[in-house]
């Protein structure tokens, strides 16, 4: 009777001894899978913010190149508008000026 409880004893320390091992087992495993699924998401993040980067900058390079040619369109309304007074100032000018030649001249 005492060796079949001793026997009873030891086998139930064999299993205990299993399901401690299998434990470890597990929780290793779950850790792994976790640290796994931790770097896919850094990954998945990093992408995405590079896309949301890349989205970001072509928004303002558009935004830069409507700017630029508004400013354009802008210089080249002044500059007509400035050869359009030139033009309409030039035979006053010129009278200006050969009035003055003739008034050194006499």
């Amino acid at each position: 009777m005492e060796k079949k409880i001793l026997e009873e004893i030891k086998e139930a320390e064999k299993k205990s001894k299993r399901i401690v091992e299998n434990s470890h087992i597990k929780k290793e495993l779950i850790i792994q899978k976790g640290k796994e699924k931790a770097k896919e998401m850094i990954k998945e993040q990093e992408t995405k913010s590079e896309q949301e980067k890349e989205k970001e900058v072509s928004s303002k390079m558009k935004q830069l190149e409507e700017t630029k040619q508004e400013i354009i369109r802008n210089g080249d309304k002044e500059v007509k508008k400035i050869g359009s007074t030139a033009e309409k100032n030039i035979s006053k000018a010129v009278d200006y000026v050969l009035k003055k030649f003739n008034e050194k001249v006499r």
